[in-house]
């Protein structure tokens, strides 16, 4: 019955920018096709005072949802671009080290080969596979380092969780070492209820969402910021 309450003020809150909106503009066809009643309303001075007020609070608190919302997803944004801008320095090393070891001249024609629009693939051998992580059915994990935003804690790894359903976005991630800060957002959800972020025990970083629910479309990204460089073992549900 709460699940429920959360999800249906959840989604009402994310998308009340909209909402407002159309509030707002059924009021005013109201008052087009209906002014004679509308006058007689104001007559009533709980009404005259009140029905301004109540439209006023439904459009700025509308407007306030929707610059959060943005501001969010902004933030989501930035997040997502500094990852896969790390992720392709580190291809381009990658890369750039294939190249001399395949017996370059010098490191200037390796660097020149990057330009070019095709690159040599890296051989077979070099390729390790990372053995998959303990996980809840229908979910998939990938861990990969990013970039800490907090001087307080030297490494950051981001998490994303993917699901090829909708499940709650409750679970618990299993550390090699000390967590020091979690923070996490669904991707394309500028809005959070009954949002959990924290530890369970030195090691273990909780996330839950009461709301929004986790989906194919929408996977969860968790940044877990140590002091130490540590490595996701397990993820469980919470």
């Amino acid at each position: 019955m709460w699940g429920s309450v959360i999800h249906a003020f959840g989604w009402c809150y994310e998308h009340w920018g909209t909402l407002s909106q159309l509030i707002v503009g059924l009021f005013a066809f109201t008052l087009s096709i209906l002014p004679h009643s509308v006058a007689e309303l104001e007559k009533k001075l709980r009404w005259k005072i009140g029905l301004p007020i109540l439209v006023g609070t439904i459009a700025i608190t509308g407007y306030v949802v929707s610059e959060s919302s943005d501001a969010e997803l902004k933030s989501q944004l930035s997040t997502m671009f500094n990852q896969v801008r790390l992720e392709a320095t580190k291809d381009d090393i990658g890369i750039l080290v294939t190249h001399i070891n395949d017996g370059f001249k010098s490191v200037v024609d390796a660097i020149a080969t990057l330009c070019k629009p095709s690159h040599k693939p890296p051989k077979s051998s070099q390729i390790t596979a990372q053995p998959a992580l303990p996980a809840p059915p229908h979910v998939s994990i990938t861990q990969a380092r990013a970039l800490s935003t907090d001087p307080q804690f030297k490494f950051a790894l981001q998490v994303t969780v993917q699901s090829d359903q909708q499940m709650p976005a409750s679970f618990v991630f299993e550390c090699s070492g000390e967590v020091g800060k979690v923070d996490a957002f669904i991707v394309g959800r500028g809005v959070g209820m009954d949002v959990v972020l924290g530890t369970q025990s030195p090691t273990v970083a909780l996330v839950h969402f009461g709301y929004p629910p986790l989906t194919p479309q929408a996977p969860l990204v968790v940044t877990i910021l140590s002091k130490d460089d540590i490595r996701l073992n397990a993820v469980k549900p919470y």
